[in-house]
């Protein structure tokens, strides 16, 4: 069966037209070959993740434009998050940040920072879903952690343009910490349901990658898609450790 076959089929499975269909394998048998060729276990979506392929999203590198799509997002964090808890601290391997405050709702937090004396200088985002008290140190359910300059495999998330509708979205790659046994990519990546997207790096020649799509930042459903990805993160973490 070559890649026409396989889009053929995938148009009927999935009901999308065959044009898209034959992008999409395209896509992911390109993205396949270049994780082999780094010594790397690729991904394999299935039919969802197969659905979402046709989406051509663009990382954004360039240091100017991170900062004016991290400030989007915050902005548009501030404009969920109503509730400011004041004197908090968040620990995680390694270390632990204090902060002046954080932002919450009652279902989830959120905190940030910019740490540019960073080894990898990064825009620190975490969130959690414990509630947040002030003067205590709280667990990170996730980090979506973006690089300050460029698109760093050492942090997971990043910023990336939707090439259709000029809309900012923030992807993550799928990295969970955790420091406990079963909690990581690989085995993230195949427990996750949600919506799967590739995305091209300008500042590899254009090289694809898989990635996590968290939220966009100009949909009315942000706050939905935002959350449903932090409580997908805290339901894995309870299942790996109920399952180590």
């Amino acid at each position: 069966m070559d890649r026409k076959d396989i889009a053929e089929r995938v148009a009927g499975e999935a009901g999308i037209a065959k044009q898209d269909a034959e992008v999409a394998v395209g896509v992911v048998f390109d993205s396949i070959a270049e994780a082999l060729a780094r010594g790397e276990e690729p991904l394999r979506p299935g039919r969802a993740g197969l659905r979402e392929q046709g989406k051509m999203l663009t990382a954004i590198h360039r240091p100017k434009d991170i900062a004016q799509a991290q400030e989007g997002f915050l902005q548009r964090m501030r404009g969920e998050f109503r509730t400011t808890i004041p004197d908090v601290a968040f620990g995680f391997q390694g270390g632990g940040i204090a902060l002046d405050q954080a932002l919450s709702n009652d279902r989830i937090w959120f905190a940030h920072k910019a740490l540019e004396g960073a080894a990898v200088p990064r825009h620190w985002n975490a969130f959690g879903m414990e509630p947040l008290e002030p003067g205590r140190s709280h667990g990170i359910t996730v980090e979506v952690n973006v690089a300050i300059d460029g698109v760093d495999k050492r942090v997971a998330a990043l910023f990336a343009v939707d090439d259709k509708t000029g809309n900012t979205v923030l992807l993550h790659r799928g990295r969970i910490g955790g420091g406990r046994r079963g909690i990581g990519r690989e085995a993230f990546m195949e427990w996750y349901q949600g919506k799967l997207v590739m995305f091209a790096d300008p500042s590899r020649g254009g090289a694809r990658e898989q990635a996590i799509l968290v939220a966009d930042l100009a949909s009315s459903d942000f706050l939905v898609q935002l959350e449903s990805f932090v409580d997908a993160v805290h339901r894995f973490k309870a299942h790996a450790v109920r399952t180590a």
